[in-house]
């Protein structure tokens, strides 16, 4: 039960709130009266409370004659403030209490053995230390009262906490909740917190708040219940923008405002007689109507405002009856305006400001008011919805037990003196006669204290007014958003590259066709309505194409992804642009900029599964404000919300692209097992499991599929057809776990393969599946180069027979003439400019390169043999479901590889050793590598035959007489050469009894290819 000091106004030295259940003292460290003061605790304890007894148990009946003595002097009923000295007796002064009630003691003693035996220890250590502290000497009790270099202990976090930095800052709300509630339920009075009131529910759907302001300004305004009840900005100013009148409207509403205020006697900078001319001579049709308009507008704000709290209905009523001709006059250069530009947008939801000031009166240029107008709307919907979480928090104080978190106190008060001389003259003045007996020296009047925060203490607005609430550390840190990290400027120069890639990554034409097929069985297992693959995409897309009702039910609610929002002025003047524009500018403007049809593009790839969860939620919870609430929160979990992350991992996520997403992923897994293990269980093997695993016995028929990388493998489900295969994208830690290590366990089986290579491919699928690295995106490019090793497809970056040559020759067949010339000209590999870029940007890294390329053999630049044609599978966007085949790096080729650098490496060390002569060492080195120093000589020389035909490949990609096409048939039939003879010298390695395979003939299927 906490104690606490101070933060009340009744004039005991202390005080138990039963409801809360806080116990509260004048002073601190006040033994006795403390113990008072849980003598009442105790006594709702064994009377009813958490028990449950539904009597008291611990009774004063026939007590009286023992508890009322001792009650002298207290107020109160004698009953229970007898029993709040006893137990102060019972703990600081056992013989006299004992000696004074000794019926009572053993009747205590009896009860509390039987019935809270924890609680008596506790009281029975608490006895000890006082006695002890009390036998000790003058000097060493006041000593006790002294800090000398004492340091604060060393605490561990909780799991808990550990889980709010790691992975969801909001996680305190959620216990809060779950723990208040339970309480309640454990007291019989169970409670059903509705989502509208559930504080974490409402702190994960703010994350995208953005979108209910976007829905004022396009799409109408919102009541308490988020239902659309008026004109949006954009209806209001669409037909005055289309008619080419939205300058002249400005003129019109900044007059009908100036002279509003200059009837209050306000400054304006406008002259009076300018106002009056400009609205009675440039009144054009639809102003009016239009002006009106923005009054209903700016009064739904107001009631927004009203419906969160920030401010009361009165308030509202002034502020109407005030401004009934109202756009916003901030300034150009005004201190105070820019504060309020700079509107916070972040998750804090305590001790807000109300964005509704006074207006003071200036000279100074006034900003566009419909810039300001926009502005507004962010700025209040984003107060409401922030107070709204912080009010959901401060309801739940009201419920008993609720204490341990959360405790109202009452708003500070500071005295302000004043002189009642002065007093009196004025009121002598004022012809008010004031008898010498009321003249005093001083008179204090106590007001409310200005509004400075302390420690642990939040504040809430309550129609208009604040309301005081002290509350533990935890919760404290995730309302004010305390442990969020602040990047320091080595944290700033490394996320640059992180964010970059980020960017490029997901802008690419193969993430948005991966990304929503990837999210369907996703969706499908974590779905809590339902959600069916394929059709509630293309249900969603519909949605989100037409963008109708469903569509802004689902932003206004806050589904949609968050958004960075600004509030500096060219954010706001793009913002009320793109207001003005119709469906098809958009389109153009879109065909003009690029990336803004990526970004287009990518929303549309992310959106579509979240809108068909959610239009479900609305079918079985209906459209009422509770129902769109679930439904939104479910279309962030069906699949990832990148919103949510922990506290303390800001800077890692900054600098490590995807770190936050892999460590989420895992998260929700384990989150949905333990939420229904057995549903999430049998979704999981039914939709991924089972369909894997018939699969893969039959790809294993296809002589192909040995040939298949691995990664390609894990990262995918493979389909063969008669001349092309396919790959289908798996979702990735789910996918891994159930998908693709069943495969690879079934795969070792039936090869009866070596347990170190099954270990080995169960290792790798597990990290290519998402582990979080913590290698920063800027350093990772860079630690890759100096190992001349891909940590992704775990194969060398310099093909092998090049790595000794000249930097600038060192290259492949794929590399681009970009990166060649480059090369050339910093002598440095190619094959490493590369691996840079891509490391830095992606996809669109090498979409700029081959676009480079174009330029370059356009311009004569660089003079190169035609490139091999390709075909489908190297098409933009096909490539993503598309599997090169034959290549060069097939998993046997790479399987060769990695077996012959562990024999060269053996071989090495065990020559050096013999020579130092450590036999022991040598053999055992040979012990460890089982067969592979025995089969040395035929290492080599498949080394030897593998380096002829990469030479030949060379050769062929050089010859400037061979079309595309003879290129692409000819290297084909090299590749699959390579594969045979590295697939031939593996398969001795891992089975050495099997008889080695018969030559086989090549044979390339026919494939259609293009010209480059």
């Amino acid at each position: 039960m906490p104690i606490k000091v101070g933060r009340f106004r009744q004039k005991a030295l202390g005080i138990f709130q039963p409801k809360p259940r806080v116990i509260r003292t004048r002073l601190a460290n006040d033994v006795e009266v403390s113990t008072h003061e849980a003598g009442h605790a105790i006594q709702q304890l064994l009377g009813g409370g958490d028990m449950q007894r539904g009597e008291q148990v611990l009774n004063f009946q026939g007590f009286g004659e023992e508890l009322y003595p001792l009650a002298e002097g207290q107020k109160g009923p004698k009953g229970a403030e007898g029993f709040a000295e006893f137990l102060r007796g019972y703990v600081t002064n056992q013989l006299a209490i004992h000696k004074a009630a000794p019926k009572f003691y053993a009747h205590f003693d009896d009860v509390m053995k039987r019935y809270a035996p924890e609680v008596l220890e506790v009281l029975e250590n608490a006895r000890t230390n006082f006695t002890r502290y009390l036998l000790q000497g003058p000097e060493a009790r006041i000593l006790s009262q002294i800090s000398v270099d004492e340091r604060e202990p060393a605490r561990w976090p909780s799991l808990s906490s550990l889980y709010a930095r790691a992975l969801d800052q909001m996680h305190p709300l959620k216990r809060f909740a779950e723990d208040v509630l339970e309480r309640a339920a454990k007291n019989g009075k169970p409670i059903t917190l509705s989502p509208s009131h559930d504080p974490y529910l409402l702190a994960r759907v703010f994350t995208g708040w953005a979108g209910k302001a976007e829905t004022f300004l396009r799409h109408g305004t919102l009541d308490a219940d988020m239902k659309v009840m008026g004109k949006s900005l954009k209806d209001i100013l669409g037909p005055i923008d289309r008619a080419d009148n939205l300058e002249s409207f400005r003129a019109y509403a900044v007059a009908r405002r100036a002279l509003e205020l200059s009837e209050r006697k306000i400054e304006t900078g406008i002259d009076p007689k300018d106002a009056k001319w400009e609205v009675e001579n440039r009144e054009l049709p639809g102003f009016r109507e239009a002006f009106d308009d923005l009054q209903t507008y700016n009064n739904s704000l107001l009631q927004y405002l009203v419906d969160a709290g920030v401010i009361s209905a009165e308030q509202k009523a002034d502020i109407q009856k005030m401004n009934q001709a109202y756009v916003p006059f901030y300034r150009v250069l005004d201190e105070e305006s820019t504060k309020r530009l700079q509107t916070g947008t972040g998750m804090t939801f305590a001790d807000l400001f109300s964005p509704v000031k006074r207006i003071k009166g200036s000279a100074r240029v006034i900003l566009d008011p419909l810039e300001s107008i926009v502005k507004n709307t962010y700025a209040m919907v984003n107060v409401a919805d922030r107070n709204a979480v912080g009010l959901a928090i401060a309801d739940l104080a009201n419920l008993e037990g609720a204490g341990k978190y959360i405790r109202r106190i009452p708003t500070p008060m500071r005295g302000t003196a004043y002189n009642v001389a002065d007093i009196q003259r004025e009121l002598e003045n004022a012809g008010v006669d004031v008898p010498e007996e009321a003249v005093e020296n001083m008179l204090t009047i106590f007001r409310p204290e200005s509004f400075h925060p302390s420690e642990n203490v939040i504040t809430v607005l309550r129609e208009g007014k604040r309301e005081y609430y002290e509350v533990e550390p935890d919760l404290y840190r995730a309302v004010k958003g305390l442990d969020r990290e602040q990047a320091n400027v080595f944290i700033k120069l490394l996320r640059k590259p992180a964010a970059l890639l980020r960017a490029a990554a997901t802008l690419t034409p193969e993430f948005m066709a991966r990304n929503p097929i990837r999210d369907q069985a996703t969706a499908a297992i974590f779905s809590k309505y339902g959600y069916r693959p394929i059709i509630d995409l293309v249900n969603g897309l519909s949605h989100l194409f037409k963008q109708d009702d469903v569509y802004w039910a689902w932003r206004s609610s806050g589904g949609a992804y968050s958004m960075l929002v600004s509030m500096d002025r060219k954010y706001l003047q793009q913002n009320l642009q793109d207001l003005m524009k119709t469906r098809m500018e958009k389109l153009k403007n879109v065909v003009r900029h690029p990336i803004d049809f990526l970004r287009m593009l990518s929303e549309f790839s992310e959106s579509g599964t979240r809108l068909g969860e959610f239009h479900r939620g609305l079918k079985k919870e209906g459209a009422t404000k509770d129902g769109k609430l679930l439904s939104a929160y479910a279309s962030r979990e069906v699949t990832l919300d990148f919103s949510r992350r922990g506290a303390n991992m800001s800077s890692l996520n900054q600098v490590v692209a995807f770190f936050n997403a892999n460590l989420q992923g895992y998260d929700k897994l384990f989150r949905a097992f333990r939420e229904d293990p057995v549903k999430t269980s049998w979704k999981a093997i039914a939709l991924l499991t089972v369909p894997s695993i018939l699969l893969l016995l039959h790809n294993r028929r296809d002589k192909r599929w040995k040939e298949i990388p691995d990664w390609q493998k894990d990262l995918f489900w493979i389909q063969f057809t008669e001349k092309d295969i396919w790959r289908i994208p798996k979702p990735f830690e789910i996918g891994i776990l159930f998908a693709s290590l069943p495969e690879r366990v079934v795969e070792h089986i039936l090869d009866h393969s070596p347990q170190k290579v099954g270990a080995r491919k169960v290792r790798n699928a597990l990290l290519r599946g998402g582990s979080p690295g913590i290698i920063p995106t800027a350093a990772l490019p860079v630690i890759e180069n100096w190992a001349n090793k891909s940590t992704f497809l775990d194969r060398p970056l310099i093909p092998y027979g090049r790595e000794r040559l000249r930097p600038d020759l060192q290259y492949g067949d794929y590399t681009t003439e970009t990166a060649k010339l480059i090369g050339r000209m910093l002598n440095q590999s190619p094959a490493l400019l590369e691996n840079t870029i891509r490391g830095y940007t992606g996809g669109m890294g090498r979409y700029a390169l081959n676009a480079s390329d174009l330029v370059l053999r356009k311009t004569g630049i660089v003079e190169a043999p035609p490139k091999p044609a390709i075909d489908f599978s190297e098409w933009p966007g096909f490539r993503a479901f598309a599997v090169r085949y034959p290549t060069a790096s097939s998993q046997s080729v790479n399987d060769f590889y990695d077996y012959y650098d562990v024999e060269e490496r053996a071989f090495a060390s065990a020559k050096e050793l013999r020579r130092d002569g450590k036999d022991e060492e040598a053999d055992s080195i040979a012990r460890d590598t089982g067969d592979l120093m025995g089969l040395r000589a035929s290492l080599l020389k498949t080394h030897r035959d593998l380096s002829d035909l990469r030479k030949q490949a060379r050769e062929i990609n050089r010859d400037p007489d061979l079309t595309p096409e003879q290129k692409r048939v000819r290297l084909d039939a090299l590749y699959l050469r390579m594969s045979a003879r590295a697939r031939d010298i593996v398969k001795r390695i891992e089975h050495p009894s099997a008889p080695p395979a018969p030559e086989s003939r090549t044979v390339i299927p026919e494939r259609k290819v293009v010209r480059r």
